[in-house]
Order: C-alpha cells, then sequence, then structure tokens
C-alpha cells in the first residue's frame, strides 16, 4: 500500500517537478538567441572548450565522465558520474552560426599566439556561465505562478514561519485572509534580482566593448604566450592566463561567487583546458580584486602540486567538469561516492580550500616524487580515511545555506 502523501509533501512534490521540467527545458527545448550583442540570430549548441582538440584528448570512445542528477525518490534527487559524449559535454545554447565561427581559432590550435585569442575563450567561458545562471531567472518566474496558484494561506503561513528570510516579520499581522492575499500579491509582484546573472552580464558586456575596441598589440601575432596578465586601463577586468608542460585530464568551465573583505559578492571564472600532452588555465575577475587574485594565483602556478589541490578543490565546488574515465574508474567505489557526495553538498566551500581526498592518483604519485616535498602530507590523500557528517545533517546544513541564497540557486556567498 502507498503512503498516502501530506500537503506540505504534495506541495514540495509539485513545485519540485515543475523545476525539473523548467531546468530540462532551459537547457534542451527553448529556443535562445545569439549571445553576441545585437544578434537576433537563434543560438546553436556551442562547446565552450574546443571538442575536437580538447575534449577528445581526455574521452574514451568518444565520451568522458560527468555530473547528472537523478531522482532517488519522490523527494531526494542525486548526482551520479555517467558517460558524457563530448558532442555534449561543456556545450550551452551559445551562438549562432556565423558567430560561433569566430571561434574557429581556439579549436583549431592549442596554442595562443594572440590577446585577441585569449579574450576569445574568455568570452566563451563567460557566456556558459551567464546561460546557466539564466535557470534561476526561469524559476522565479514558475515560483511566482505557484505561489499565485497553488499556495494556500494555510500553507503560506508555515513557509513565512519556517523561513530565515522573515525572521522580523510580525505574523500576527498576516492572519486574516486579506492580508495574505495581499502579502501573496506583494510577493508575486517583486521580481527576483538575480545577483549571480547581473554579476555576470557585467562581465560579458566589458568584454564585448574590449573586444570591439581592441589595440591593434592586441591582435598581433607574437611567440607562443605561455603566461600573462591582459589588463588595460580601460578594461574593468583581469584575464590571467597560464600554459602548462603538463595535463591533467579535466576539462572544467566554473565560477564561483565570493565576498573579498565583507564587499558585496563578486565572481571568479576558472576555465581549465586539456590537449593532447599541455594544459592551460584562465581566470577572469574584477580588476579591482586584482590584489587578492593575484595573490593567490602566484601560489597556484608555484608548483604542480599546488596547481593539482587548485584543480581538485575547484571540481568539489561544482558540477561543471567533464574528465578522463579511467581517472573515475581506477578509484575505489568508497571513494567515488565521497567525491559525489562532496559535489552535492558544495555549500560549504571556496576554491582555495584544501580538498583531503585525492583524485588524479596516478598524477599526484608522479608529482610527489618529482617535486620532492610535501611528500606524506600529499600521498596520504590517496588512501585517506575521512568520515563526514551523515547525510541527514548534510541535508539540513544544505537546506539552510540555500534558504540565505534565495535567488542564487545551490551557491553560496563565501567569504576568503
Amino acid at each position: 500500500m502507498k503512503k498516502k502523501l501530506t500537503f506540505d509533501e504534495e506541495i514540495e512534490l509539485l513545485f519540485t517537478n515543475k523545476v525539473e521540467k523548467i531546468i530540462h527545458n532551459y537547457k534542451n527545448q527553448k529556443q535562445h538567441k545569439c549571445c553576441f550583442p545585437n544578434c537576433n540570430n537563434q543560438a546553436v549548441s556551442s562547446h565552450a572548450i574546443s571538442k575536437n582538440i580538447s575534449l577528445y584528448n581526455i574521452s574514451f570512445n568518444g565520451h568522458t565522465l560527468g555530473f547528472e542528477s537523478f531522482r532517488k525518490d519522490k523527494f531526494e534527487k542525486a548526482l551520479e558520474l555517467n558517460k558524457i559524449s563530448i558532442d555534449d559535454a561543456t556545450t550551452f545554447k551559445g551562438f549562432c552560426p556565423k558567430h560561433e565561427s569566430d571561434f574557429k581559432v581556439l579549436d583549431e590550435n592549442s596554442s595562443r599566439y594572440t590577446y585577441y585569442e585569449i579574450l576569445l575563450q574568455a568570452y566563451r567561458s563567460i557566456c556558459f556561465s551567464y546561460f546557466h545562471s539564466g535557470i534561476q531567472k526561469e524559476i522565479d518566474k514558475e515560483k511566482n505562478e505557484f505561489i499565485k496558484n497553488e499556495i494556500t494561506n494555510e500553507y503560506l503561513i508555515k513557509l513565512l514561519k519556517n523561513s530565515g528570510e522573515f525572521d522580523n516579520l510580525e505574523l500576527d499581522y498576516l492572519s486574516s485572509d486579506k492580508e495574505l492575499s495581499d502579502f501573496k500579491k506583494q510577493l508575486v509582484g517583486h521580481e527576483c534580482i538575480n545577483l549571480e546573472q547581473n554579476l555576470l552580464n557585467r562581465y560579458k558586456i566589458i568584454l564585448e566593448n574590449q573586444l570591439n575596441n581592441l589595440h591593434d598589440n592586441d591582435k598581433k601575432s607574437q611567440n607562443e604566450i605561455i603566461c600573462c596578465c591582459y589588463e588595460r586601463s580601460e578594461f574593468d577586468l583581469t584575464i590571467l592566463y597560464r600554459k602548462f608542460d603538463f595535463k591533467i585530464p579535466v576539462a572544467m568551465v566554473n565560477h564561483f561567487i565570493l565576498s573579498i573583505n565583507s564587499d558585496c559578492p563578486t565572481i571568479l571564472l576558472c576555465t581549465c583546458i586539456p590537449y593532447e600532452d599541455t594544459m592551460e588555465m584562465y581566470w577572469i575577475f574584477e580588476k579591482k580584486y586584482r590584489g587578492t587574485f593575484l595573490n593567490k594565483w602566484y601560489q597556484i602556478i608555484l608548483s604542480k602540486i599546488n596547481l593539482l589541490n587548485f584543480i581538485e578543490n575547484s571540481m568539489i565546488c561544482s558540477e561543471n567538469w567533464y574528465v578522463s574515465p579511467c581517472i573515475i574508474e581506477n578509484l575505489t567505489e568508497q571513494k567515488r561516492k565521497l567525491i559525489t557526495d562532496d559535489v552535492y553538498y558544495l555549500y560549504n566551500r571556496t576554491p582555495f580550500d584544501i580538498y583531503d581526498l585525492s583524485i588524479f592518483d596516478a598524477i599526484r604519485c608522479k608529482l610527489v616524487e618529482d617535486e620532492k616535498y610535501k611528500l606524506e602530507t600529499e600521498k596520504n590523500k590517496i588512501n585517506a580515511e575521512v568520515v563526514r557528517p551523515s547525510h541527514e545533517q548534510r541535508e539540513q546544513s544544505f537546506i539552510d545555506a540555500v534558504k540565505k541564497t534565495d535567488t542564487i540557486m545551490y551557491k553560496e556567498v563565501k567569504k576568503l
């Protein structure tokens, strides 16, 4: 005999199903315009990282491993590492065919010879993040309709009591049907501010202006660029770029929402692109925070071990990465589950923490032998026996964190 759902459970399930449909339609069915300014052509499926010269080199039989969500039961979702075709990895509805061709230079060469090429990849990464941040806007629209049509006054009072956002609200005032009805109208009429998308849109516009007004020297071909800090007086962003002579086989297009010195939140975008025997990394951030991020950058690129630690921790902070299948297949089942759960509960971590488990075991062993330091600390991560809080504790902490960021889905504004 099936368990009868309570009213609260029915409401939760109904809205969750609507959200899942929104996400699916947004990514797969909804028509999107090209990301290029003043272009109204329909966007096609674009890669944020080159399929042919990057993703192919970390694939097996045309597939990488990446995260997909699935439903464990009516009320609980989970993440799972599944095979993802290189036709689909890092894709988004980005550019029309005409503007997609502008990125041809990135898809044919693993080396950068102009600053223009570096700006192009930075722009592609920003557009990828901007596209995915738009999902929350669609959810906010549905939430308003849901409040208006599905939420009863009795359930609304319960939501307000349980919400940390309304701790100081005089709930006694909302006692009559009329007052509750007026409050619902205010909720529906209030346009949620998607801080994440607004910041990314600002980055996008700044970079578009720079691409349209490039200095002649930025377009000029030169020797291969190995390391650069791209800044211009009229350009409010800083782009850091580094080419490495070894490869960590993961393709990653991440962005992190951070608060520095109690300022308003800012965004750091990080893109890692593997090639046949090399890799490159890009950071994009607001120039006013260059001191903080440059210090972090130089610490990370100081050694290959530091870079490996940063990349592993960045992977735990986001789902937007695709890895060579053999890396995950060589891990124990217990470690795979720990890593998957840690990614799911990504609410309390910054990319500059140190992850206590090793993902790239063989690479770590090779690097500690070559670099001859931090030997025990790094090797211990490979067979570390770590203990995490219970599923129930982590779930509650996750819910609490999401409550704090109603307009930034599944991300927390974190302090460095």
